[in-house]
């Protein structure tokens, strides 16, 4: 069997173990179908953080397991107003009161030992009932706290990748800064460029020839209907410059408007641009970081009293084990 826990509400889910074989994909659409939460609503995480591909197979991934089991977070809940309403099964509650006093007032004779002896064992099974359950809430609930943990892992891999990435795109940002006004420079000497480039004719091998890299000499090409109708129109022009070969070769870009783009780029994206970016990354991170984030507080307490209490009440429930004897 594969188990799948679902963290909102507490409650483990068995899926037919060939579904290991198939993609996550297919697991999220079997889950759909069992729980109705939507795929795209779905998260899958294992223990350490990892999110499940939906592309990948199931059994890629070392969970799946009653004590290792995969996590499931419903996004319609955590989206929602108003918290699930809790999955639990309390077992049948079966009042003994009357049945006590009953066996109280009865006369001292065997058929009251007889009746006394099996309501004292109704007491026991009772009672391991009830601690069954409660064991059982206990488990979900270190489940929750596993998957807690796991939504923390997860979120520490988030902010170290996209640490790394700010990283790696600050040294392209300091790296384009360093020679930002070198392209200043020539952006704002680029009109004496295509004044210049408007004197220079254009060389007749370039309107019909081309070098061929492969075999490292020149030779005719064919040209396509289109290009042929505009190298034909290039060579009936007189003294075509080369501006107007460059601009005849991509005739959906000019060349003025694409330096007045670059120019108003360079103009945008400053220094002070980085060091926006970079305080509400620190922003972010900080956040991210702090242990408010990361723990719920008093939960550890709380799972530690919890197994306190459930060790007492083991050792009541022998008790009565022996007393029914």
């Amino acid at each position: 069997m594969i188990y799948v826990f679902l963290v909102d509400t507490g409650t483990m889910m068995t899926f037919d173990m060939n579904l290991a074989l198939e993609n996550v994909s297919v697991l999220k659409e079997v889950i759909h179908r069992a729980m109705k939460v939507p795929p795209e609503k779905q998260v899958l995480l294992i223990s350490g953080g990892e999110a499940l591909d939906p592309n990948l197979r199931v059994c890629q991934y070392s969970a799946g397991t009653d004590t290792n089991p995969i996590f499931l977070f419903s996004k319609t809940t955590i989206e929602g107003q108003d918290p699930p309403p809790p999955s639990i099964d309390y077992g049948t509650d079966t009042d003994l009161k009357d049945q006590v006093e009953g066996a109280l007032n009865m006369p001292a004779s065997y058929n009251t030992v007889v009746a006394r002896a099996q309501l004292a064992q109704q007491f026991h099974e009772h009672s391991r009932d009830q601690t069954r359950t409660c064991q059982q809430l206990v488990h979900d609930q270190h489940l929750q706290q596993q998957g807690w943990a796991a939504v923390v892992a997860n979120l520490e891999d988030i902010v170290a990748d996209f640490r790394s990435k700010f990283e790696s795109f600050e040294q392209s940002f300091n790296d384009y800064l360093t020679g930002r006004e070198e392209k200043f420079k020539i952006l704002e000497n680029f009109d004496e460029d295509l004044k210049l480039l408007a004197k220079i004719p254009v060389l007749s091998a370039l309107l019909g020839k081309r070098s061929n890299p492969e075999v490292g000499k020149v030779e005719e090409i064919d040209e396509t209907a289109e290009d042929g109708r505009d190298g034909e129109a290039l060579e009936r022009k007189p003294h075509l410059s080369l501006l107007d070969w460059i601009s005849a070769k991509d005739s959906q870009s000019d060349v003025q408007q694409i330096a007045q783009l670059c120019y108003r780029g360079l103009t945008q994206i400053s220094e002070g641009t980085l060091t926006q970016l970079a305080s509400e990354v620190s922003a972010v991170t900080r956040e991210a970081d702090r242990p408010q984030m990361k723990e719920i507080k008093g939960l550890g307490e709380r799972l530690f009293g919890l197994e306190q209490l459930m060790h007492e009440a083991n050792k009541i429930v022998q008790e009565q084990n022996n007393f029914a004897q």
